[in-house]
C-alpha cells in the first residue's frame, strides 16, 4: 500500500521562522519571503518579511512547488536542463522555475520519486545563491525536527 508522508504546518513554521531568522540575521536590509509546500506542491505555509514585494513571495512558492513536483532542488533542475538542452518553457508549468532557492525535503540520500519525500520549502527576494541559502536555513530547521539526531 502506498503511504504518503508530507510535511506539517507544525513543522513547516519552523522552517519558515529559521530561514526569516537567517534572512533577517544576514540581510536585514533586504525584505524576503519564504514557502513550505507538500509533496505533490500544494502551499502549506508562507511568510513575507515586512516589506518584501509580493513578487517575492510569488517566486518563493514557485520555487517550493517546482522542487516538490521535480522531485529536485531548483538549482539541480537548471543543471539537468541545461545537460540536456531543455528549456523550462518546454514542457513545465508556468509555476516551475528553474532559479536557485527551492530545496526538496527529503532525507540524505532519498531516491526523487520516493514516498519520502515530504515536500519542499523556497525562498526569495535577494540572489539565487542567498534564496538558497536561506531555504537551506529553514530547510535544516525541518529536517532537525523530522529526523533527530540520536
Amino acid at each position: 500500500m502506498y503511504e504518503r508522508k508530507t510535511v506539517t504546518l507544525a513543522e513547516a513554521k519552523i522552517g519558515v521562522e529559521a530561514a526569516i531568522k537567517w534572512a533577517s540575521e544576514r540581510r536585514p536590509d533586504r525584505p524576503m519571503a519564504v514557502a513550505v509546500v507538500d509533496d505533490r506542491g500544494e502551499l502549506i505555509c508562507l511568510e513575507r518579511m515586512d516589506g518584501a514585494q509580493k513578487l517575492y513571495g510569488d517566486m518563493a512558492y514557485k520555487k517550493a512547488y517546482t522542487a516538490a513536483q521535480s522531485r529536485r532542488d531548483t538549482r539541480n533542475l537548471l543543471e539537468r536542463l541545461r545537460e540536456t538542452d531543455i528549456s523550462v518553457s518546454d514542457g513545465f508549468g508556468v509555476l516551475y522555475t528553474v532559479i536557485p532557492g527551492g530545496q526538496l525535503i527529503a532525507k540524505e540520500g532519498t531516491p526523487p520519486q520516493s514516498p519520502e519525500v515530504y515536500g519542499a520549502i523556497g525562498a526569495s527576494g535577494s540572489t539565487g545563491d542567498e534564496d538558497e541559502a536561506m531555504a537551506i536555513a529553514g530547510l535544516e530547521a525541518i529536517k532537525s525536527v523530522l529526523w533527530p539526531l540520536k
